[in-house]
């Protein structure tokens, strides 16, 4: 009987120290605030399997089809910018955070796709952060060395209008060159693929 009990006290004591060790490790992550790009990390060899390509659906550029409001947006320096400033192009933005897991996933991807356009006339990529300080997307930007333009929202704590609000991020829409939304992928997507790189050449405007 006491070597029975010695037994189950030693295993109940493992049990005990592997929950301590593994709590001590979240807490370690979460203050430090590395856990995000762990996150991140896993998210991102998802993202790599192909299997989260955004499902492109056709275009309704109909007269139904939602208007994008004229959105006030900064700079990460501060000067001010608004969404009409990209009439007449199409529009790639994304709404991410650098607390939020899945929007640092997929953001190697975007940018590696902004650099394929950024020389194609008529596409805009507008990266807008939602963190409260624009100092800490400026900072991460800097030092992911990404080249997409960034920007931040004048007013931290007021939600966009629709059609732009949502309760999740990352979340992308695809404005078209008359201004009006030809998609909205809400959640992370892998989005440098051949589909999805001619949807976008595919609404410019012909000439």
């Amino acid at each position: 009987m006491f070597h029975y009990d010695t037994i189950k006290m030693k295993k109940i004591r493992k049990e005990l120290f592997q929950w301590i060790l593994i709590v001590t490790v979240i807490c370690v992550l979460f203050f430090t605030g590395t856990y995000v790009q762990v996150i991140a990390q896993v998210q991102r060899v998802v993202l790599a399997t192909g299997l989260m390509r955004p499902d492109i659906k056709k275009a309704n550029l109909s007269n139904n089809a939602p208007f994008a409001e004229d959105l006030q947006l900064l700079t990460l320096d501060g000067k001010k910018a608004k969404l009409s400033d990209y009439r007449g192009k199409v529009v790639f933005m994304n709404f991410w955070a650098t607390w939020c897991g899945p929007c640092i996933a997929e953001m190697p991807n975007i940018n590696s796709l902004y650099k394929k356009l950024e020389k194609e006339e008529g596409i805009a990529f507008l990266m807008v952060s939602f963190d409260v300080d624009p100092a800490k997307a400026k900072k991460f930007i800097s030092k992911k060395s990404y080249n997409f333009p960034v920007f931040s929202r004048p007013d931290p704590e007021k939600p966009f209008p629709s059609p732009f609000d949502s309760d999740v991020i990352p979340v992308t829409f695809i404005i078209s060159p008359e201004g009006k939304i030809a998609q909205r992928i809400e959640g992370m997507a892998e989005y440098d693929n051949d589909k999805f790189k001619n949807f976008l050449l595919s609404l410019r405007k012909k000439k």
